[in-house]
């Protein structure tokens, strides 16, 4: 029931951490996991390694994309689901969740502080704890970027991490740790992931958390 914050004042562009709410969104929505999708070259856009070129022309299940968005972080795969379900459903279920943010303008565009993203990773928890649905919990503790938050816990941890260059950086990871009394833990910063010293701040962030978590579960 305790919390510990600081500058939640402050925004960032949220990068792929937006694709985990945005898959929460579509399992609340109870939409077909087995819809198909197609890529044709119309819909390309850049992709993170997993959907490219080659794969224009092929269709895909909605569960599959959402395993490539989250585990691989691929901006096709979540272009392909931002296409076919919009952004008016996501905006107005960040909206029944009682939040003001993340909203999404476009594909492209929209920003969030800690206490939002936090509160989002907080639903997804709650949402697999309460249907006994952990599709989404599990893709999020088996992603391929393990250098922030999971590098400094022994814990398991269900994950998101974003990077954006250029104007607007941000480099981010909201997690849920599953200690003996799991919690959230959100961290938003402006570090340059391709700087070799970027995650050190996850790193001590989540190793101090652990032990003040620790001490107050005792």
């Amino acid at each position: 029931g305790y919390y510990y914050s600081r500058n939640t004042e402050e925004r960032y562009s949220s990068a792929s951490v937006i694709k985990a709410f945005y898959c929460q969104y579509l399992l609340a929505e109870k939409v077909d996991l087995n819809h198909k999708i197609q890529l044709t070259e119309a819909k390309k856009t850049s992709s993170s390694g997993r959907l490219t070129k080659d794969a224009v022309g092929k269709w895909f299940t909605v569960k599959d994309l959402m395993k490539y968005a989250i585990r691989n972080s691929d901006n096709m795969a979540y272009y392909l689901l931002f296409e076919t379900y919009g952004k008016d459903g996501f905006n107005n279920y960040i909206k029944s969740l009682g939040l003001k943010e993340p909203r999404l303008y476009s594909i492209e565009y929209t920003t969030l502080g800690t206490e939002s993203a936090a509160l989002c990773m907080k639903e997804i928890y709650r949402y697999a704890e309460n249907t006994g649905d952990d599709f989404l919990a599990e893709l999020l503790k088996n992603t391929t970027h393990n250098a922030q938050i999971a590098a400094g816990t022994e814990a398991e941890v269900a994950h998101k991490y974003g990077f954006q260059d250029g104007k607007n950086i941000g480099y981010h990871d909201v997690a849920i740790v599953y200690t003996e009394e799991p919690y959230i833990l959100a961290i938003c910063t402006r570090e340059d992931l391709y700087d070799k010293n970027s995650s050190e701040v996850f790193v001590k962030i989540a190793s101090i958390t652990e032990l003040l978590h620790t001490y107050l579960h005792q």
